[in-house]
């Protein structure tokens, strides 16, 4: 497990991707796991959509043409947008309703008509 996160690696350093191959691998699995644990236990799955996005990061490890990082940007945006929208949609219908004020339907808070 340390010799994964060691500084000094013999593979040559991807100019698209700012990590290591070795710590971008164990990222990408660190992130899936969190991300999928989530998506159990909370069943929403704009946690699947970013898991997705992080995992999709992976492919400028092997594909550096201009080309494809371009491609992989516009996918990536499209994932986030669709996990933040998921992520509202799922934050709303969460939402605990707002309780009246207790027992009392009077405006003025002051009583004055209850019999």
């Amino acid at each position: 497990m340390i010799q994964l996160f060691s500084a000094g690696s013999n593979m040559m350093q991807n100019v698209c991707t700012p990590l290591p191959f070795k710590m971008h691998v164990g990222f990408c699995i660190l992130a899936s796991v969190v991300y999928l644990i989530q998506f159990y236990r909370k069943g929403s799955w704009h946690y699947v959509m970013l898991m997705f996005a992080a995992d999709a990061t992976f492919a400028t490890q092997i594909y550096t043409e201009d080309w494809f990082i371009g491609v992989l940007f516009v996918v990536e945006a499209m994932l986030l947008i669709a996990a933040g929208i998921l992520a509202h949609r799922y934050n709303k219908k969460n939402k605990p309703p707002k309780a009246a004020p207790a027992g009392n339907s009077d405006p003025t808070g002051d009583g004055a008509f209850d019999d």
